[in-house]
C-alpha cells in the first residue's frame, strides 16, 4: 500500500468537508463562502497542485486572498513542518500527521497491553485457545501477538477485546 501524501490528505479531507462530496477545485471555490472550513486545505491543494495561470482564475476573494498570503512560501510542506504557517494551516497539517502515524501509535498502545494481558493471563489461568474460542478469533494471529509479540497481527480493536476478557 502506497503512503498516504499530503496532496493526497487533502484530496480526500476536501472532499470529506464539502457539502457536495467533491474534490474539484472549481466547486470547492464556490462553496468557500458557505463552508469556511474549505478554505486552509482548497488553498494549500491549490498552492500544492495548480500552476501558477490556474491559481490566477480564482475568483472568490478570500480564496484569492490566502493564496496572495501564502505566496512567500515556496515550499509550503516544508513551511508546515517548520512550523512557519499560520495556526488554521498548522491545523491541517497536523490532521495529516495524526492520519498518517495512526498505525504506529496504534501498534505502539498494542505493546503496551501485552505485558499486562499476559500478566492477567496468568494469574486467572487463561490459555490462548480459551481466548480465541471464546471470542471466536483467528488463532493463527492470537498465538502470534501473544505468545511471540507480533502486535502487528491484531487490530486495536481485536486486542482490546482480549484485553477486557482477560480483565
Amino acid at each position: 500500500m502506497k503512503p498516504l501524501t499530503f496532496k493526497g490528505f487533502l484530496k480526500v479531507y476536501l472532499s470529506e468537508l464539502s457539502l457536495c462530496s467533491t474534490s474539484s477545485v472549481r466547486k470547492l471555490e464556490k462553496e468557500v463562502d458557505s463552508n469556511l472550513r474549505l478554505l486552509e486545505p482548497l488553498v494549500l491543494y491549490a498552492k500544492l497542485t495548480l500552476t501558477k495561470v490556474q491559481l490566477l482564475k480564482f475568483k472568490n476573494k478570500r480564496v484569492m486572498g490566502a493564496l496572495k498570503d501564502l505566496q512567500q512560501y515556496s515550499d509550503l510542506e516544508q513551511a508546515l513542518k517548520n512550523k512557519k504557517l499560520p495556526e488554521a494551516y498548522q491545523k491541517v497539517y497536523n490532521s495529516y500527521l495524526v492520519k498518517t502515524n495512526r498505525v504506529k501509535n496504534e501498534e505502539h498502545t498494542k505493546s503496551l497491553m501485552l505485558p499486562r494481558i499476559k500478566e492477567m493471563q496468568q494469574q486467572k489461568h487463561i490459555t490462548n485457545y480459551r481466548i480465541y474460542t471464546d471470542l471466536h478469533l483467528n488463532p493463527g494471529n492470537v498465538n502470534d501477538f501473544l505468545t511471540n509479540g507480533n502486535v502487528s497481527k491484531l487490530s486495536l480493536k481485536t486486542a482490546e477485546k482480549i484485553f477486557d476478557y482477560v480483565s
